[in-house]
Protein backbone atom coordinates (compact mmCIF):
# COMPACT_ATOMS: atom_id res chain seq x y z
CA UNK A 1 0.00 0.00 0.00
CA UNK A 2 1.10 3.22 -1.08
CA UNK A 3 1.81 6.21 2.26
CA UNK A 4 -0.85 8.10 0.59
CA UNK A 5 -3.33 5.42 0.66
CA UNK A 6 -2.56 4.74 4.08
CA UNK A 7 -2.73 8.24 5.11
CA UNK A 8 -6.50 8.69 3.42
CA UNK A 9 -7.27 5.67 4.80
CA UNK A 10 -6.29 7.31 8.23
CA UNK A 11 -7.56 10.56 7.91
CA UNK A 12 -12.04 9.72 7.95
CA UNK A 13 -11.70 7.55 11.35
CA UNK A 14 -9.47 10.32 12.96
CA UNK A 15 -12.37 13.07 11.70
CA UNK A 16 -15.25 11.08 13.37
CA UNK A 17 -13.13 10.36 16.51
CA UNK A 18 -11.96 14.04 17.02
CA UNK A 19 -16.14 14.92 16.29
CA UNK A 20 -17.08 12.46 18.94
CA UNK A 21 -14.63 13.82 21.25
CA UNK A 22 -16.02 17.68 20.75
CA UNK A 23 -19.73 16.20 20.95
CA UNK A 24 -18.91 14.34 24.21
CA UNK A 25 -15.85 17.33 26.18
CA UNK A 26 -18.90 20.26 24.95
CA UNK A 27 -21.03 19.95 27.64
CA UNK A 28 -17.82 19.67 30.10
CA UNK A 29 -16.52 22.95 28.78
CA UNK A 30 -20.09 24.67 29.21
CA UNK A 31 -20.04 23.69 32.78
CA UNK A 32 -16.38 24.83 33.42
CA UNK A 33 -17.44 27.97 31.43
CA UNK A 34 -19.58 28.23 34.20
CA UNK A 35 -18.20 27.74 37.21
CA UNK A 36 -15.24 29.81 36.26
CA UNK A 37 -17.39 33.04 36.05
CA UNK A 38 -19.05 32.08 38.80
CA UNK A 39 -15.84 32.14 40.99
CA UNK A 40 -14.77 35.17 38.90
CA UNK A 41 -17.72 36.97 39.98
CA UNK A 42 -17.26 36.00 43.82
CA UNK A 43 -13.48 37.21 43.61
CA UNK A 44 -15.12 39.98 42.02
CA UNK A 45 -17.44 40.57 44.82
CA UNK A 46 -14.79 40.09 47.48
CA UNK A 47 -12.14 42.33 46.29
CA UNK A 48 -13.90 45.62 46.83
CA UNK A 49 -14.55 45.27 50.57
CA UNK A 50 -10.52 44.15 50.34
CA UNK A 51 -9.70 47.31 48.79
CA UNK A 52 -11.44 49.19 51.16
CA UNK A 53 -9.67 47.82 53.75
CA UNK A 54 -6.51 48.28 52.19
CA UNK A 55 -7.37 52.28 51.38
CA UNK A 56 -7.79 52.21 55.26
CA UNK A 57 -4.36 50.56 56.07
CA UNK A 58 -3.54 53.34 53.90
CA UNK A 59 -4.94 56.64 55.37
CA UNK A 60 -3.62 55.32 59.07
CA UNK A 61 -0.34 55.04 57.15
CA UNK A 62 -0.29 58.57 56.11
CA UNK A 63 -1.83 59.46 59.31
CA UNK A 64 1.10 58.52 61.16
CA UNK A 65 3.61 60.75 58.33
CA UNK A 66 1.20 63.43 59.33
CA UNK A 67 1.30 63.17 62.80
CA UNK A 68 -2.63 62.57 63.70
CA UNK A 69 -2.06 58.30 64.53
CA UNK A 70 0.53 56.13 66.31
CA UNK A 71 1.59 53.20 66.11
CA UNK A 72 1.08 51.45 62.13
CA UNK A 73 1.19 47.60 62.28
CA UNK A 74 4.23 47.65 59.65
CA UNK A 75 7.15 49.50 60.42
CA UNK A 76 9.53 48.87 57.95
CA UNK A 77 9.51 47.24 54.96
CA UNK A 78 7.58 47.93 51.67
CA UNK A 79 4.40 47.63 53.24
CA UNK A 80 5.37 50.89 56.13
CA UNK A 81 5.21 53.18 53.20
CA UNK A 82 1.42 54.89 52.64
CA UNK A 83 1.81 54.75 48.81
CA UNK A 84 2.26 51.11 48.58
CA UNK A 85 -1.25 50.42 50.62
CA UNK A 86 -3.01 53.50 48.49
CA UNK A 87 -1.86 51.49 45.16
CA UNK A 88 -2.53 48.11 46.34
CA UNK A 89 -6.23 50.22 46.86
CA UNK A 90 -6.20 50.74 44.13
CA UNK A 91 -5.28 47.66 42.05
CA UNK A 92 -7.88 45.68 43.76
CA UNK A 93 -10.58 48.44 43.27
CA UNK A 94 -9.93 48.06 39.33
CA UNK A 95 -9.34 44.33 39.52
CA UNK A 96 -12.92 43.91 40.66
CA UNK A 97 -14.11 46.14 37.91
CA UNK A 98 -12.29 44.61 35.65
CA UNK A 99 -13.55 40.83 36.86
CA UNK A 100 -17.58 42.42 37.16
CA UNK A 101 -17.33 43.83 33.41
CA UNK A 102 -15.55 39.92 32.44
CA UNK A 103 -18.51 38.27 34.14
CA UNK A 104 -21.34 40.59 33.37
CA UNK A 105 -22.51 41.01 36.81
CA UNK A 106 -23.44 45.20 36.75
CA UNK A 107 -22.08 47.08 39.96
CA UNK A 108 -25.50 47.73 41.33
CA UNK A 109 -26.21 44.38 42.13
Amino acid sequence: MLPARIGESIHPAWDRTASVVAVRLHPALEQATALSRSVASLIAFTLRPIAVAVLACGMWRLGIDLGWTQDFFVSQGLLSHWQVWIAMSLALYFAAGFLSRLTGVSEDS
